[in-house]
């Protein structure tokens, strides 16, 4: 997915603007982080809206996570659980690709894209969210979990040894980080809490087209502020990777 009119906010930072989704692989099933646009979205772009018109999205279905699963050997069936970030067109479009799997997000998250019918949330939401699924699992926050000062909400046990889910709320009312732990390393997905790296960074350059796009993106800039300064102190303890930024693309031209 590679939106054209993000490029006049970023397009010098990164040659592509991805939407990054990851597959974690269980003893006996898939897990899958955010799920991009779905097949449908791809074979019928008007399901997208006005919102197509604006990011300009390059449709071409093999990007689809159900094809790049295919093509990594799985089967969509292989994939049991879908841990969203958030429900944003882009992150969400493809639940309905995975009809075996459980959909975990949380209880902000749900209540704000199925019932709150604001202008705002049209554009950011897909109609009729709560059909794409028919096994939704609506996670509350845990007061008693903590992790470099973020809160955890309630997962099932059988995700417990592979992940935490964490309160990154700011972008979107019920927005999420995904704590993965592989051995003594951890990744952190933030979602769209940030657009770049260099927004952990207050020595990088950002520049101020892209704060501007934030701004207008952020549905509470507070919190998304809030949040940042958090992620900057929580990036010694795990690797943070954000949803729109290019990694594999950036590093080809680093390196070349």
């Amino acid at each position: 997915m590679c939106p054209r009119i993000p490029r006049l906010f970023a397009g010098h930072l990164a040659p592509r603007f991805s939407c990054n989704c990851l597959l974690l692989e269980g003893a006996n099933s898939l897990i899958l982080v955010d799920t991009g646009l779905g097949l449908r979205d791809y074979q019928d772009p008007k399901r997208l809206g006005l919102l197509r018109h604006f990011f300009g999205f390059h449709m071409e279905e093999r990007y689809a996570a159900r094809h790049q699963i295919q093509n990594l050997g799985f089967s969509p069936d292989d994939v049991t659980d879908i841990v969203v970030t958030h429900l944003d067109r882009d992150h969400s479009g493809g639940i309905d690709d995975f009809p075996r799997a459980t959909v975990h997000v949380t209880r902000k998250e749900f209540e704000a894209a199925t019932s709150n019918r604001s202008i705002s949330s049209l554009l950011r939401y897909p109609k009729n969210l709560e059909l794409r699924s028919r096994k939704w699992n609506i996670l509350d926050l845990n007061q008693d979990y903590d992790w470099k000062g973020f809160t955890g909400f309630a997962v099932p046990e059988r995700l417990r040894e592979k992940l935490c889910i964490l309160n990154l709320s700011g972008h979107t009312a019920g927005h999420a980080g995904v704590l993965i732990r592989e051995h003594r390393n951890m990744l952190l997905h933030v979602g769209d809490a940030i657009y770049h790296p260099n927004r952990l960074s207050l020595s990088r350059f950002q520049p101020k087209l892209l704060s501007l796009f934030e701004f207008f993106a952020h549905e509470d800039n507070a919190s998304a502020d809030h949040v940042v300064h958090r992620l900057r102190k929580a990036q010694k303890h795990a690797r943070i990777l954000c949803s729109h930024h290019d990694y594999e693309t950036t590093a080809e031209h680093r390196n070349g």
